[in-house]
């Protein structure tokens, strides 16, 4: 891309919250996703769609978000795969009698969930990944500074049921501190996410809501400047408020992902996410071009809880640590 072209959307991007792409740019952790979708999502479609009379299950009677049991019980299944499965911000109908709590306490109708399928466990089975093509990363990161050691945090894909209501809106990171610690810098991103679709064809229909950074609070003027996107890829502020579009019938619905978070971002995100689940990271080394595979146990990345757990198990066990 040519120096203005490169100005011009990062500009976009940083400003506004998002940033519609031609293509995918070329990168080992998207062609991750792509074997792990082509060999998963079919087999994990049929489990969900086989568990549909569930859905709803302990729904009102604990205020879970739609979903939330029957993708606990699959991820069981796929453990040793490195998936994960989530039920994550459901679709929402102003016609819909169930209720249960947004991320800042108001109530919001629900009909149906939304899944999300993780991928990140595998991703650590392969270490640290490789820097992402050079213009991709001067777009998310323009200040140096953040291409020290930014973070994958997420990867993997989403999957939505036929005819499904548009997804509530929301911001994918935010704290529900009253006092909102490290605000985000005016201009100035640090989580962000790639999305688009498996074919790399079709278009992304994600809806946002330009430069709407409130920390995930939803205000009623967002649904008149919702906007829709139009393109086969897609970079999104995860800060930003957007959601899903409805989908039509017949068919399953999916949006490949990845999230990640600048080298300064890393502080701010321990206030906007829990300890357990920032034990499922993957750095991003600049010095690596690949090829991304799969290491040898002793040289994965793994969960610090994980590896502790192991060590009083050995213990028990009677076994000794390194230490003793």
């Amino acid at each position: 891309l040519s120096a203005n072209v490169l100005a011009s959307q990062t500009e976009r991007l940083h400003a506004d919250g998002w940033l519609e792409l031609d293509s995918l740019p070329d990168w080992e952790v998207f062609d991750m996703v792509k074997a792990y979708y082509a060999k998963y999502h079919g087999r994990i479609c049929k489990l969900l769609e086989r568990e549909r009379p569930r859905w709803f299950e302990n729904v009102e009677e604990r205020h879970l978000r739609p979903g939330t049991v029957v993708a606990a019980e699959l991820s069981k299944r796929f453990l040793s795969k490195g998936i994960h499965i989530s039920a994550v911000h459901p679709s929402v109908s102003d016609d819909s009698s169930i209720c249960i709590q947004s991320d800042h306490g108001s109530y919001i109708s629900v009909s149906g969930p939304r899944f999300y399928i993780s991928i990140m466990p595998a991703a650590m089975r392969r270490g640290p990944a490789p820097r992402p093509p050079k213009d991709a990363a001067a777009i998310l990161w323009p200040n140096r500074k953040d291409r020290q050691k930014p973070w994958i945090t997420e990867v993997g894909w989403t999957m939505v049921p036929p005819s499904s209501d548009a997804q509530a809106i929301h911001a994918d990171i935010l704290t529900e501190l009253e006092e909102v610690p490290d605000l985000r810098a005016e201009g100035q991103g640090r989580f962000h996410h790639f999305i688009w679709k498996p074919d790399r064809i079709t278009n992304c229909t994600t809806g946002v809501v330009t430069s709407a950074f409130t920390n995930g609070r939803v205000k009623d003027w967002m649904h008149a400047r919702m906007q829709r996107v139009a393109s086969p890829a897609i970079l999104l502020d995860s800060e930003v408020c957007h959601c899903g579009s409805p989908t039509g019938p017949g068919k399953w619905t999916a949006s490949c992902t990845v999230q990640l978070c600048s080298f300064t971002g890393w502080e701010p995100l321990q206030a906007r996410a829990s300890k357990s689940l920032l034990e499922y990271v993957c750095p991003i080394d600049f010095k690596f071009s690949g090829p991304w595979l799969e290491l040898s146990l002793e040289s994965q990345l793994r969960p610090p809880s994980m590896v502790e757990a192991e060590k009083d198990h050995a213990l028990r066990q009677g076994g000794k640590s390194k230490w003793a």
